[in-house]
């Protein structure tokens, strides 16, 4: 199992996984693996690593109108995510709503970052759909960002041939 533990470091993904969610966050890590610091030490700082040199830099408003969904290369099935019901996506020609989203980008941006504020965030719902967890949240101000990386880490194939090469070693 050691050796398993020791080969994960290649693959930062598997680490911000656990961290993005919402069940589970950076305190899985210190609940498990309580008698290695240092493999907590590292699971946080690959975690927040990838968050900081990826995604941290993305604009905090991203355009959800249908069109530009369509034509995203973030996640091809987002559409798929959205059910029309719970939908806040905004017509092309509302330009008052766009604005007023644009405005609470920009108003919500405070000192500490959107990694760090899900990781002490506690959550009141239960998560049976990680996806749609996250896809709800591509359009708040607040986890724009942070919507990105775990739309992109959760929506990876449970069994990806990078870990498979990984683990075979």
């Amino acid at each position: 199992m050691f050796r398993y533990y020791s080969l994960a470091h290649r693959l930062p993904a598997l680490y911000a996984a656990v961290a993005l969610d919402p069940d589970t966050k950076l305190k899985y890590f210190e609940l498990e693996w309580a008698e290695h610091p240092d493999w907590i030490a590292l699971a946080k700082t690959k975690s927040q690593n990838l968050w900081e040199s990826e995604y941290r830099s993305l604009p905090q408003y991203i355009d959800t109108t249908p069109e530009s969904l369509a034509s995203s290369s973030l996640l091809p099935s987002i559409n798929r995510l959205s059910e029309p019901s719970n939908s806040s996506l905004l017509a092309p020609d509302d330009t008052l709503a766009r604005w007023k989203q644009k405005k609470r980008a920009r108003l919500t941006h405070d000192a500490i970052d959107q990694f760090d504020r899900f990781q002490i965030t506690e959550e009141v719902e239960e998560v049976s759909d990680i996806l749609l967890y996250w896809a709800a949240r591509l359009k708040n101000p607040r986890w724009t960002q942070l919507s990105h990386i775990a739309l992109e880490i959760h929506s990876i194939a449970a069994m990806s041939a990078e870990v498979e090469r990984v683990f075979s070693r």
